[in-house]
């Protein structure tokens, strides 16, 4: 998130929890209480499972929309999709599911981001120290990726 800080000259505060992120309806609350220019939700990798990511990852989404009807939000997916890919797969769905249902509702503010696309498959290998958590070249990759979708949107804040 810093190199997206420094190249968009903007702030950011970054809520990681290190893998205490499970969807908390609570959190969602407190995440919409911060008043952000933009909300990058991503919690993939802390859902213990596909059924819990199932049962957590709408309702996080409605509730923070509820009291941020405005606000842009840009859904991401895990990137470690070289492994597990059954269940990568399992859970990117569950995300395309909120951000679907989301669009279909209406919500123009609502953006998605694929994990499986943030690493080039040349170097996937060369993003992660221990094929979940990025390395600062991994994390370089996802900003890359990010960049240009949030230029877009803080050009209309």
């Amino acid at each position: 998130m810093n190199i997206l800080a420094n190249r968009l000259k903007c702030d950011v505060l970054n809520l990681g929890f290190s893998g205490s992120a499970l969807g908390e309806k609570f959190m969602a609350e407190y995440c919409a209480a911060q008043k952000s220019d933009i909300f990058i939700f991503d919690y993939d990798h802390n859902a213990p499972t596909v059924e819990h990511l199932d049962k957590t990852h709408e309702a996080f989404y409605l509730t923070y929309r509820k009291i941020c009807p405005n606000t842009p939000i840009v859904i991401l997916s895990s990137p470690d999709f070289k492994f597990k890919v059954e269940s990568r797969t399992k859970r990117r769905n569950v995300i395309l599911k909120t951000f679907e249902n989301g669009k279909k509702n209406g919500d123009e503010n609502l953006f998605f981001i694929d994990g499986e696309t943030f690493f080039p498959k040349a170097f996937w290998d060369a993003c992660s120290v221990d094929s979940v958590h990025p390395n600062d070249i991994g994390h370089l990759f996802m900003a890359e990726k990010l960049e240009p979708i949030l230029k877009e949107i803080l050009k209309k804040c």
